[in-house]
């Protein structure tokens, strides 16, 4: 199928107007404009909350006034001394002379016959008292201090340390494929669905025309097909190639963005690295101070605890001496109480045997005067009457008189002695006291030293976490400044669209107008240069619906 073929192509007018009086004037326009900088900021500042932990990193005590008060109530203790106990001193008690027995009214009685005499009952021997046995007296022993720590010389602070060096992220090394858009590829096919769906109305309308003109199938309705086809093409593969071109710089931008949040970030923490290693120099040097500090008071504090315990030493000897002597006291005091009432007994008995004699010899006269009550007469009867009620009550009032005294002696020996032991246990609490009360102090001091370290940790946890809330802040600040400075950009880069839009416009005019064309032969050749339309578009072209076999 041979074909011969003459075109004279020139640029149709139209064209060349829009070029010379739209699409060159407008560039040109562009293109003497003064360049416009940016006034804005481009670095936000520090928030008032990063502002407020800065100020409160200077403002920290460093936990000084604890500190102080421990240092002050350690120096206390350095000078305790204690108060001596002295042994408690047991008055003397009264000792008990007996109760004197007035002799009673001597009874002559009458003479009356011998009777009988009842036997007087005979008292067994008593148990005599021995008196208690004091268990000895355990030996106090003086207290042993520990040896003092001696002063040692602090080591060597360890200096700050710079942090390292930060690293740089590159666009260059940077995976863009998570910032792809995954929606690109479904406008891409909207897109040139409908595309396809505009190239088969028109292929319609030009069927509809030349079947109305009567030329259906000829080569000038092939020729309009190809033309059509290869516009369907261009506008599919320039639709792709925007889309795809608008994903990727929306790609780099968002990539952008990450990097500079990231160095951003890692420059945050490189100066919040910095100022810690220098608060952390601070505290080591002021630690090393105070360690200095109590290194030299061990030294003092060692000389003091040898004079403490000799005066404990000192007070344990007498402490012992006077617990050997109140023992020896008490026992001698027992058993003078226990010799006195084994007498007093002995005297009780000798006296309930003279009464059991006497009342029998009385049961024996009594016997004698009813038998002789007769001779005797009433007289003689009232009389020894009058008589036993004497003896009783003289009896009676020894008695009472004797026991009376026992127990009053009982009891002030007693009292004595429990007052003693109250002294003593009093002078031994308070001397335990002082002790406890030093304890206390040296307790309450550690408690305010770690008190005091527990605070310093809180602030500089509460300043950390108040500088992170604020780089949030400060962070969305920066990205608001980004965006004025896109939207900035934007702006000036928005002639260039509108210049690409004109050249679009202009490279879009289909080529044949305007070129005459002559064509001898069948269908061969258009469809031949449909399909060399088709290739020439690479996969794009074989990718439109109407060119799939």
């Amino acid at each position: 199928m041979g074909s011969k073929t003459t075109s004279e192509t020139k640029l149709p007018e139209f064209q060349r107007e829009f070029l010379e009086e739209t699409v060159l004037p407008y560039a040109k326009d562009i293109a003497g404009r003064e360049f416009t900088p940016y006034e804005g900021e481009l670095v936000a500042g520090l928030t008032p909350l990063q502002q407020q932990a800065m100020e409160g990193y200077g403002a920290l005590s460093m936990g000084a006034p604890m500190f102080e008060q421990a240092g002050e109530t350690f120096g206390r203790l350095a000078d305790f001394q204690m108060t001596p106990m002295q042994a408690a001193t047991a008055a003397p008690v009264t000792t008990y002379g007996g109760a004197t027995v007035q002799p009673t009214q001597a009874f002559g009685g009458a003479t009356i016959e011998r009777t009988m005499l009842p036997s007087a009952t005979t008292i067994g021997d008593m148990v005599t008292y021995e008196g208690a046995q004091i268990d000895p007296v355990e030996r106090a022993r003086a207290a042993q201090l520990k040896e003092a720590e001696r002063m040692r010389a602090v080591g060597a602070v360890s200096a700050a340390e710079a942090p390292s060096e930060i690293a740089v992220d590159k666009l260059a090394t940077t995976d863009i494929d998570p910032y792809l858009s995954p929606y690109t590829q479904a406008v891409i096919e909207a897109g040139q669905e409908d595309i396809e769906r505009q190239r088969q109305l028109a292929s319609n309308r030009l069927a509809a025309e030349a079947e109305a003109a009567g030329a259906f199938g000829g080569s000038r309705q092939a020729v309009q097909e190809g033309i059509l086809a290869g516009e369907a093409v261009r506008q599919a593969g320039e639709l792709s190639a925007t889309q795809r071109e608008r994903a990727f710089s929306e790609a780099l931008a968002s990539g952008r963005f990450d990097i500079g949040n990231v160095q951003q970030a890692r420059s945050l923490a490189a100066q919040q690295e910095l100022q810690a290693e220098t608060l952390g120099q601070q505290a080591r040097e002021a630690a090393a101070a105070r360690d200095q500090a109590a290194r030299a008071g061990n030294m003092q504090a060692a000389n003091e605890f040898a004079r403490q315990q000799a005066q404990l030493e000192q007070q344990a000897t007498l402490s012992n001496q006077a617990a050997f002597n109140t023992r020896a006291q008490a026992q001698a005091q027992l058993t003078q109480q226990a010799g006195l009432e084994s007498m007093d007994a002995l005297n009780q008995r000798t006296m309930q045997q003279a009464a059991f004699e006497q009342q029998a010899a009385m049961a024996a006269a009594a016997q004698e005067a009813a038998r002789a009550q007769a001779q005797a007469g009433l007289a003689q009867t009232a009389g020894l009457t009058a008589s036993e009620q004497d003896f009783a009550r003289a009896a009676q009032q020894a008695g009472l008189t004797q026991q009376a005294g026992l127990t009053a002696a009982e009891a002030q020996n007693a009292a004595a002695q429990a007052q003693a032991a109250r002294d003593q246990a009093a002078q031994a609490a308070t001397f335990g006291g002082q002790f406890d009360a030093a304890g206390l102090q040296q307790a309450g001091a550690q408690g305010l030293l770690g008190t005091a370290g527990g605070q310093l940790q809180q602030q500089l946890a509460g300043l950390g976490a108040q500088m992170g809330a604020g780089g949030v802040g400060q962070a969305l600040q920066q990205a608001q400044l980004d965006a004025a400075y896109g939207q900035f950009g934007r702006e000036q880069d928005f002639p260039l669209t509108g210049l690409n839009a004109l050249l679009g416009a202009a490279s879009g005019i289909p080529a044949g107008l305007g070129t005459t064309t002559q064509r001898t032969g069948g269908l061969g050749p258009a469809l031949g240069a449909i399909g060399s339309i088709g290739m020439g578009l690479g996969p794009y072209g074989m990718n439109l619906p109407f060119l799939r076999t």
